[in-house]
């Protein structure tokens, strides 16, 4: 059956049809492209949030170590040394657990960067609070100027780390709507 047999009816509807098919074949295309680009989009913010929910945990355990060594420090009242280790180390334990949380959800190498050296940082803090507390020994005691700037530098890099991972996400938000902008 040629085309010149066929009848006006069927020659209008063929290209229509076919035409229709295409542009079906090109919709599911562009919805395919699409939900690609949503579960990027999903992961990246699962991530962030993830980033944020960390750094926020550590902090907040971070300072619940400092309040009980401000406690401990303030000596205006008797602590049980138990009490004081449990729960100086149960802060620890969370403000390690935290920045680990925040090393696995990272985003980018300086993010990476950022959490190992929150991590040095709280290690160094948590040695010197702990000989403060007199949970370890040691030969030499940490002055409280040095204890204060083992906390700005930790806090900042806390905060940092939050700032950042916003930056981030704009900026893969960004980069994955311009890679779909692209496919499209």
């Amino acid at each position: 059956m040629s085309i010149a047999n066929l009848s006006i009816r069927a020659k209008i509807l063929v290209p229509l049809l076919i035409v229709l098919l295409v542009a079906t074949a090109l919709s599911g295309l562009i919805d395919l492209q699409s939900l690609s680009a949503i579960s990027e989009l999903r992961a990246l913010s699962r991530k962030t949030v993830e980033a944020e929910d960390s750094s926020r945990e550590a902090r907040e355990a971070f300072e619940k170590g400092e309040q009980i060594l401000a406690r401990v420090l303030a000596m205006t009242d008797f602590q049980d040394t138990r009490g004081v280790e449990a729960d100086f180390r149960n802060a620890t334990r969370k403000l390690a657990a935290g920045l680990d949380l925040l090393r696995v959800a990272t985003l980018s190498e300086r993010m990476s960067g950022l959490g190992a050296e929150a991590k040095g940082a709280a290690e160094r803090w948590q040695t010197d609070a702990e000989i403060l507390l007199g949970i370890r020994a040691a030969q030499a005691i940490p002055t409280l100027e040095a204890m204060s700037r083992h906390s700005a530098g930790l806090r900042r890099q806390l905060d940092e780390a939050v700032a950042l991972a916003g930056q981030e996400a704009q900026i893969r938000s960004a980069e994955a709507e311009s890679g779909l902008r692209r496919q499209i």
